[in-house]
């Protein structure tokens, strides 16, 4: 894969304090919307907006692995981006993208040795929450549909509010876990990048 090694290096600290305040604005909106379903709009554009701050962040992280000079990249910037976006790929390509990330941006790795950097305990439980986060969903939405189709097969009014809280808080738990590792895994790479970056005079 060729290489733009001219490619300057951006600092993603201000980015990563941005998305960290919009992902715990948007975990606790969620909550706060059990109570005021009315923001429930305003919490889903912070959310949409999260998400896309995030696939900036990979984007912007693996662009610095090339003001590294890095070598030997399995990827590029525009793959951390549209790995997401690709069916069956997008179940495991983030995540070598993010463990690339991580090793490329070893303070101590030479620009071709950094392939026998550790991967990350935290980039592995970031993707593991990312499944468990869709699971919990799943399972919490299906039982709450269940619930609504048994009450109204027995003619009982259903208990809208107990289904709501059926379904919202288990997927809340699950989307919680998930911000504080992905906010884990942006914070720990940012320093390590910077880190990198004041080693090679380049910050």
């Amino acid at each position: 894969m060729e290489q733009d090694f001219n490619s300057p290096y951006k600092s993603n600290y201000t980015l990563g304090i941005i998305f960290t305040i919009l992902s715990l604005l948007t975990v606790v909106g969620n909550i706060v919307t059990i109570l005021m379903p009315s923001i429930g709009c305003i919490v889903s554009i912070a959310s949409l907006i999260s998400a896309i701050l995030l696939l900036v962040w990979f984007f912007r992280s693996h662009k610095n692995l090339l003001a590294f000079n890095t070598m030997g990249l399995k990827y590029s910037p525009g793959w951390a981006v549209g790995a997401f976006f690709v069916p069956i790929l997008n179940l495991f390509r983030p995540y070598q993208i993010a463990q690339e990330i991580w090793k490329a941006s070893d303070p101590e790795a030479s620009t071709v040795g950094w392939k026998q950097s550790k991967i990350s305990i935290v980039v592995i439980l970031w993707w593991l929450s990312v499944f468990l986060s869709i699971i919990i969903t799943s399972a919490t939405m299906g039982y709450g549909i269940s619930m609504g189709i048994q009450a109204g097969l027995s003619g009982v009014e259903p208990d809208i509010a107990s289904i709501s809280n059926a379904v919202s808080i288990p997927s809340m738990v699950g989307m919680g876990l998930y911000t504080i590792l992905t906010i884990s895994m942006v914070v720990l790479t940012n320093d390590r990048q910077d880190e990198k970056a004041e080693n090679l005079g380049i910050l």
